[in-house]
């Protein structure tokens, strides 16, 4: 099965730490560093699910992404604290966002509904 294995924690300064996500043991490369939010580790949603072998789909009218594969559907709006997995409604300890055009979401979330923890 495909995990996250690790996040190492290197502090750069006081005011900020850099994020780094393996995959399989690998360095996942993201076109957006996953970064530090309000003590929330957010990343980017597609570099994470693309690898686990989901589809996703962007909506920029409704500001929303879904990835899906065979047994999982996942959707979430931009902005807001909740998301929708597999119909059901889930609480989010963050709320996706857009930073430099690239949807950012939880980690925590993405490693816990996605098959990948």
């Amino acid at each position: 099965m495909i995990a996250i294995c690790f996040l190492w924690f290197t502090f750069i300064s006081v005011f900020g730490a850099q994020v780094t996500v393996y995959l399989n043991d690998s360095l996942l490369d993201c076109r957006q560093s996953p970064m530090i939010v309000n003590d929330r580790v957010l990343v980017p949603m597609r570099d994470i699910m693309e690898p686990l072998g989901y589809e996703v789909v962007w909506n920029a009218q409704e500001e929303s992404i879904k990835a899906t594969n065979d047994t999982t559907s996942i959707q979430l709006q931009i902005d807001a604290n909740y998301a929708i997995v597999n119909g059901n409604h889930v609480v989010l300890d963050a709320a996706p966002t857009i930073i430099h055009d690239i949807t950012m979401v939880p980690l925590r979330f993405l490693t816990t509904y996605s098959g990948a923890a």
